[in-house]
């Protein structure tokens, strides 16, 4: 063999060498590197996880089945495995995610939260008086919250006209503002004193010939007129006296005389 020969196999086995050695040098940077230059080295289907099974050790988790649950156990290599959703499994992730929730939700001065761990169920309840008039929604001008109709439902502004003097009241089956009906007063409930004032040497009535209204003062002349005059005469003065007329007048003083001795 020339020595051209044996010095282009040297050359040759040398760069060989070389390659070998960069390539074992990029396999231990792989294994040293992250996980994405890993799994492209180690993933074999779609769905494979990579899972730890001890320090610094890693294996491939392959997938399981449609509608597996990914699923804690100490007996697997890798500590994990793909099973069917148990009751028992199923059971474990509800009291999980009702503990979380139950931890989350935090009374507060009007909302009490009351988780039943046996039930899995949390319930809230309004606190009684609790609840300001701040926070009630806001109403129309002159108007009180309630129901004006005869009936169950939801509650509404039952407002007032502005300068009306109306009254809250009931009539006619209904809640509302305006005036006191003859219905809503008690019998013999208006004293004298509630009355208007009259003019004096005037009596209530209401003048004939007015018809049907409300009652007004009535004078002495008026007043005659109502009674009648032929058996009844009424001074039109405080000063003028009361007489009596005609055969009235006779029995009068018959019905006098009989009383006295004679």
């Amino acid at each position: 063999m020339s020595g051209l020969t044996t010095l282009a196999l040297r050359e040759q086995s040398a760069y060989q060498r070389d390659e070998i050695d960069s390539l074992k040098a990029r396999v231990r940077l792989l294994e040293t590197q992250e996980l994405p230059f890993v799994s492209r080295l180690r993933i074999d289907a779609k769905g494979d996880l990579f899972a730890g099974t001890a320090d610094n050790a890693y294996a491939r988790l392959p997938v399981g089945s449609n509608g597996d649950l990914l699923i804690a156990d100490s007996t697997q290599t890798t500590g994990l495995r793909w099973g069917a959703a148990t009751a028992a499994v199923i059971s474990d992730f509800a009291e999980a995610a009702q503990d979380a929730v139950g931890a989350a939700l935090l009374d507060s001065a009007t909302i009490d939260f009351t988780y039943n761990d046996g039930a899995g169920t949390i319930t809230a309840i309004v606190i009684d008086d609790s609840i300001s008039n701040a926070k009630l929604r806001n109403s129309v001008a002159l108007s009180v919250i309630g129901r004006s109709a005869n009936s169950t439902g939801d509650p509404g502004d039952i407002s007032a006209t502005a300068g009306s003097g109306a009254v809250l009241r009931e009539a006619g089956g209904t809640l509302g503002f305006g005036q006191v009906a003859t219905a809503g007063i008690a019998d013999a409930a208006i004293i004298n004193a509630k009355l208007a004032n009259m003019t004096q040497a005037t009596v209530k009535g209401r003048p004939a010939g007015a018809g049907t209204g409300a009652p007004s003062d009535l004078s002495a002349s008026q007043l005659n007129a109502i009674i009648g005059t032929a058996n009844l005469g009424i001074g039109v003065s405080p000063a003028a006296p009361l007489h009596i007329r005609g055969s009235e007048a006779l029995r009068s003083r018959a019905q006098v005389h009989r009383g006295r001795p004679r």
